[in-house]
């Protein structure tokens, strides 16, 4: 009876979602998908590409694509650079990469 006991929210093992592979080819074509995107100006690619260099621990990377992508009309991508240039989220928070 473990299926009865579990937790509200939790995936049965079976149904988990898959987690992106390790690998780097399928990264590294999202990567080239995003570029293309951000070249055309599209705001979620410029975002997706400071989200790459935020897990690089490329900070200045990421906080100049997360400000092209506010400029070019992100709902988030203003406020994600200036949480990345100050360390400090809008309500006062301490600013963790990824954890936005």
């Amino acid at each position: 009876m473990a299926s009865a006991r579990r937790r509200e929210g939790q995936w049965p093992r079976a149904q988990r979602p898959r987690q992106p592979s390790l690998l780097p080819g399928p990264r590294e074509e999202a990567d080239e998908w995003w570029e293309k995107g951000a070249a055309a100006g599209d705001p979620d690619s410029l975002f997706n590409l400071g989200v790459r260099c935020e897990h690089k621990n490329d900070m200045a990377g990421a906080e100049e694509y997360f400000r092209k992508a506010g400029q070019a009309g992100h709902p988030r991508g203003e406020a994600r650079a200036t949480a990345v240039a100050r360390g400090i989220r809008a309500n006062g928070a301490p600013y963790m990469p990824g954890l936005f």
